[in-house]
């Protein structure tokens, strides 16, 4: 048979994928597994979209040296991009 005829054959899960629907699910997961201060920098910074240094502003790390803060929040997004690994691998979200 000619191609056409199996062009749903050829269509992969990207073409189907709801990304804003597993967009929302990775966030809900990933902020019911984290405490209420992890869970306020997740938000400024993948939801909110703020930079490490906005964050901090809100956050009011500003007492602290730079360089604290930039380890505090490198830190914490290593924690997130674990966990979120996790999510992703136990909900198929990939």
């Amino acid at each position: 048979l000619p191609l056409e005829h199996h062009a749903m054959d050829l269509q992969s899960k990207e073409d189907f994928f709801d990304y804003e629907n597993a967009k929302e699910i990775f966030h809900r997961h990933m902020l019911s597994k984290l405490n209420q201060h992890d869970a306020k920098v997740y938000r400024l910074l993948f939801i909110d979209h703020l930079s490490m240094e906005e964050v901090s502003e809100k956050m009011k790390y500003k007492t602290q040296s730079n360089s604290r803060v930039g380890q505090v929040l490198r830190k914490l997004v290593i924690k997130f991009k674990e966990m979120g690994e996790d999510i992703v691998k136990n909900e198929d979200l990939a």
